[in-house]
């Protein structure tokens, strides 16, 4: 392998708070194409409807990996566009106690708008000082 390029195994780690790597597609030229799976996604699919695909994408992304499950703010997205409002506050704190980089999009992101104009959401993330 050339200078520069990862392992499949070395991406896996280094995105695994993120993404579910499922396998390669193809590589030529420059790049490498993987399948993988998002928090993204699965808020979609619940958003348009799609409920059995999005709890598919969630159990795709809460399953055990040598790395881990995907990180507790990527499925508290997917919770929160099927509606478990209550789910998708417990895994963000989960998140805060790890200290995800990801909280940032709590106070930024309009996905959050419908958390942040509840009090209870806001006080229970209080320490991350979103004002």
């Amino acid at each position: 392998m050339a200078d520069g390029f990862m392992t499949l195994d070395a991406l896996k780690t280094s995105l695994s708070d993120r993404y579910r790597i499922e396998r390669e597609l193809g590589a030529g030229g420059m790049a490498t194409v993987y399948l993988a799976m998002t928090a993204f996604l699965g808020y979609a699919l619940a958003k348009s409807g799609d409920r059995s695909g999005a709890l598919a994408t969630l159990d795709l992304l809460k399953s055990s990996t040598p790395h881990g499950p995907v990180a507790p703010f990527n499925q508290a997205t997917v919770y929160l566009g099927l509606g478990k409002r209550r789910r998708a506050v417990d895994l963000l704190e989960q998140a805060c106690e790890v200290n995800s980089e990801f909280l940032f999009w709590l106070g930024q992101d309009p996905l959050f708008e419908p958390l942040r104009s509840q009090p209870p959401f806001m006080a229970r993330l209080k320490p991350l000082n979103f004002n």
